[in-house]
């Protein structure tokens, strides 16, 4: 049973190779730079299936959501972090830590504590 293919394998095989069973909503065949990647058909098939879904789908509001969402946490981060290098040194000064990098280790530290608590939050809404 080794050389049998099934009949959705025979049409991905035949949507691939740019065969009679492809439909217009399907990328595979057509001059992008993925049906050029002949390295792994079966990879490429199912990248391609995949490319097909999300076009499918769209740009829905959960994904707007999403992007907005993720936007305001690299901010967040990003300033988290210049915040940090613009008081670290007066803050060394100051206090005269025994140990030089400990403020930039509690950052963080306190980040990733942060972001794994959130996600057990979310995923526990769910």
């Amino acid at each position: 049973m080794r050389g049998t293919l099934r009949k959705d394998e025979v049409e991905v095989k035949a949507d691939y190779e740019g065969g009679s069973n492809s439909d217009d909503a399907s990328s595979i065949g057509k001059s992008d730079i993925l049906s050029r990647e002949g390295v792994d058909p079966v990879l490429s098939a199912k990248m391609h299936l995949v490319n097909n879904a999300i076009d499918e789908i769209g740009f829905t509001g959960y994904h707007w959501k999403l992007f907005v969402l993720n936007g305001f946490g690299y901010a967040v981060d990003s300033q988290i972090l210049l915040i940090q290098s613009i008081i670290a040194g007066k803050a060394a000064l100051e206090f005269n830590p025994g140990f030089k990098n400990g403020m930039t280790i509690a950052v963080y530290v306190g980040m990733l504590v942060v972001s794994v608590i959130s996600a057990q939050l979310y995923c526990a809404r769910r």
